[in-house]
């Protein structure tokens, strides 16, 4: 069995996030703000500034992509004590990839304001990576290394191209290292795989540690 088809068979289909499947290696995936309801918002002035979606583009192959957070399917279920609900915390897509040959998880998440919750959500999405990786290997015999990617997609554009934060002087063992990319548009907004990877390469050129994203 292959890894795309173990996945297909323990991820539930109804959380699945359909993608552009291609053959050019030059494959599409747009992620939705899983939390957005148009009848949140009051005024269609303040439903324009929010963020709903960003299609990442030009990713070599996708193996699965899944909403962690679905709201008919919570993650981690009733098995968490509701009291502790930070560890429960879900990105808002989870895709796993091929790209330039490597073996990636991108953990994505989409924030119109505040970033509450960020960090738990990057920290729940990893340890559910490792576990489902455990399972891969006891159940399946598949043994793969993956390079997990925490990417933030926002209405802060910054420097207009995706960067490391925090701040190599504010990372220690405990923070979770994430790529960040803002957009001032709600809709149609795209995101270019290789300008990701070039954040990667930046960082690891200027000799600042990012193991923790491996």
């Amino acid at each position: 069995m292959t890894l795309k088809e173990a996945l297909f068979e323990l991820i539930e289909e109804n959380v699945l996030i359909d993608f552009d499947e291609k053959n050019d290696q030059n494959e599409t995936i747009e992620i939705i703000e899983t939390n957005h309801q148009d009848n949140d918002y009051k005024t269609q002035k303040s439903k324009k500034q929010k963020l709903h979606s960003v299609k990442i583009v030009g990713i070599e192959k996708i193996i699965i992509a899944f909403k962690p957070d679905d709201k008919n399917y919570h993650f981690l279920g009733g098995l968490i004590k509701d009291k502790v609900k930070h560890i429960k915390k879900a990105c808002d897509g989870i895709i796993f990839c091929k790209i330039k040959g490597q073996n990636y998880v991108l953990l994505v998440e989409l924030k119109s304001d505040y970033k509450d919750g960020l960090q738990d959500k990057y920290k729940a999405g990893r340890l559910f990576i490792t576990f489902l990786n455990e399972i891969l290997k006891s159940y399946y015999n598949i043994k793969e290394n993956f390079m997990v990617i925490n990417i933030l997609f926002d209405t802060n554009p910054q420097k207009g191209k995706p960067m490391f934060l925090p701040v190599p002087n504010q990372r220690n063992e405990e923070v979770e290292i994430y790529v960040q990319q803002g957009f001032q548009k709600s809709e149609g907004n795209e995101s270019r795989i290789r300008d990701i990877l070039n954040a990667i390469n930046k960082e690891q050129s200027e000799n600042n540690d990012i193991t923790y994203i491996n």
